[in-house]
């Protein structure tokens, strides 16, 4: 991933530290959102703590993480299918996105059915049309994703706009959390299957 950028969009919610993560020694990485507090509420639009970017979501304005006051709120891609459910188990998967993903000791064991990273792992286990195996090169990639929609908790994640006639089309094949390939969700992009910017 090379840049993330979720801004000037009704998308709320917060950066996963999962993502943030991503930022410790990829000086590279240029995350920016709508984590600007806003002047009326004192409340980011989407807290960051990691980004290096903050807007402004109802002035359109960005500044630089350093002319940031800093916030006080707490708070290689192959699809291979699986050929039976018995090939990928809850168990397995699990315990790959706990290594790989999740890190700092958290277990899916421990969270609320309703945590964005529980909701992501059903997601991709029972609800994810493309049935991808455990081993195929974009299940974490396509985890993460999923992970980044369910944390940012938005209508906009199922909801295209059709270029031609400029509408939201629900449920298009370019949907986040849609089963085409998370390559070809709206504004992913990608190089050679591997998500370089959002």
């Amino acid at each position: 991933l090379e840049s993330l950028n979720i801004y000037y969009t009704n998308i709320e919610g917060t950066i996963p530290e999962e993502v943030c993560l991503l930022t410790q020694g990829n000086n590279d990485l240029q995350i920016q959102a709508d984590c600007s507090r806003d002047k009326a509420t004192a409340v980011p639009f989407i807290k960051c703590d990691c980004c290096k970017i903050c807007c402004d979501h109802n002035t359109h304005e960005c500044k630089a993480e350093s002319d940031e006051q800093p916030s006080d709120i707490d708070d290689q891609h192959t699809t291979s299918t699986i050929a039976s459910n018995s090939d990928v188990t809850r168990t397995q998967a699990m315990e790959k996105l706990e290594v790989e993903v999740l890190h700092r000791g958290a277990t899916f064991n421990e969270m609320a059915s309703d945590d964005p990273r529980q909701l992501a792992l059903n997601w991709i286990l029972d609800e994810d049309g493309t049935g991808l195996d455990l081993n195929a090169g974009n299940f974490i990639q396509r985890y993460t994703l999923a992970l980044l929609a369910y944390s940012l908790d938005s209508q906009v994640w199922g909801v295209t706009i059709d270029e031609t006639i400029n509408l939201r089309v629900v449920g298009s094949d370019f949907s986040w959390l849609s089963s085409v390939d998370e390559c070809s969700w709206y504004n992913v992009t990608c190089t050679s299957g591997v998500v370089t910017g959002l």
